[in-house]
């Protein structure tokens, strides 16, 4: 009995110690587990991960007797990583840093560490075209080029911009509607730029890397602009559209703007060459002739027998006709003509007498008719 009061007694002493015991196993333990996870995920990245494969391209050379340390330190270099240390300690405990190849490769921005190591690894080289979309195109041009370039048919990238499976947050059904009228539902959307793109991911490879641009170039400053405005996506991308094709300068592009919201707030239809000629199914750049017969062609894109926006885009504008919408210029003026100087300048004014007058060549002095310009 003594020897186990004394027992007892003992436990009873040192319980105090053997909680605080208990207590420091479980923290260790516990430590050790998230330490070896965290490890763990450092080493072979998140699986779960996904990305664009049809996004930013980066072309990379890698010299030939390149260590895994200059390869990483050049893959940091160029966006194509995040940490060169991190890819190298990676490849190191996956046991591929001594696999890299020499050569030229094809990255994408956001691609795993897994993936890009495969790729060096096994040497896999994809070439890629380097392509340019001026401001202005029409989708058609863009396809018509594609096949000149031998990146895809021409029918099979109109075949892609009809295609309303594409998953970004401005593709929206304000673009299509139901509305089968419109020629080429992504027209105005695939923005203008220089691209280096894989002719092994086809037409729709090309589609979605530039749709993937113009949801960059659209900022989340732009978002709330077009919400403040009470306007839709759609509706700026089609407005600026026509002003990338009437506007010859940036600086122009705000007046024009300010005319076309000036003509809507007073029911007066925009009356603009380059929107029936696209209807025509002809390119423009809105200075063109028309006959009588051409302005009575019925058609959803024809501003001259319907007021306010056309039934869509009718080319890709650039950003600065995307800000011209966004950021009018402050006029009354309803009416513009281009200058017959070789300028490329336009004429605006708010009185029909005087543009009438600059259609015959006459200019009254330009401050006194721009309305707070």
């Amino acid at each position: 009995m003594d020897y186990v009061n004394k027992f007892l007694a003992l436990i009873t002493r040192n319980i105090k110690k053997l909680i605080v015991l208990v207590v420091l196993v479980i923290i260790i333990a516990l430590a050790a587990v998230m330490s070896y996870d965290a490890a763990f995920q450092f080493v072979v990245g998140d699986k779960a991960e996904t990305y664009d494969p049809n996004g930013q391209t980066v072309m990379l050379t890698i010299p030939k007797g390149s260590t895994a340390k200059d390869i990483a330190e050049i893959l940091e270099e160029n966006g194509v990583v995040e940490s060169a240390t991190k890819f190298r300690l990676r490849a190191k405990v996956l046991g591929t840093e001594n696999d890299f190849k020499y050569g030229t490769y094809s990255f994408v921005i956001g691609m795993p560490d897994e993936e890009i190591m495969r790729i060096l690894s096994s040497g896999t080289k994809q070439e890629s075209v380097r392509i340019t979309i001026p401001e202005g195109w029409t989708v058609e041009q863009i396809a018509d080029y594609l096949q000149e370039k031998e990146i895809c048919l021409r029918e099979e990238f109109l075949a892609a911009c009809n295609d309303t499976s594409y998953d970004f947050d401005y593709y929206t059904m304000d673009m299509y509607g139901g509305n089968s009228k419109r020629r080429n539902i992504l027209e105005g959307y695939l923005f203008p730029n220089t691209y280096d793109v894989i002719p092994e991911n086809g037409a729709q490879g090309v589609v979605a890397r530039l749709l993937r641009q113009f949801e960059v170039e659209l900022t989340d400053s732009d978002k709330q602009r077009i919400q403040e405005l009470g306007l839709t996506t759609d509706q700026v991308v089609t407005m600026a559209s026509v002003i990338e094709k009437e506007a010859k300068l940036d600086e122009e592009r705000p007046m024009v703007a300010a005319v076309l919201y000036n003509r809507m707030e007073q029911n007066m239809p925009w009356q603009l060459n380059s929107t029936v000629l696209y209807a025509l199914g002809e390119e423009s750049s809105g200075s063109d002739n028309l006959t009588y017969a051409d302005l009575e062609i019925d058609s959803g894109y024809n501003t001259y027998k319907y007021a306010g926006y056309p039934i869509g885009p009718i080319c890709s504008p650039g950003k600065a006709s995307i800000e011209a919408v966004l950021y009018p210029a402050e006029s009354d003026a309803l009416y513009f003509i281009l200058r017959d100087d070789g300028s490329n300048s336009h004429f605006f004014t708010a009185d029909y007498d005087e543009f009438l007058a600059a259609r015959e060549g006459n200019y009254p002095d330009q401050e006194s008719t721009e309305g707070g310009e």
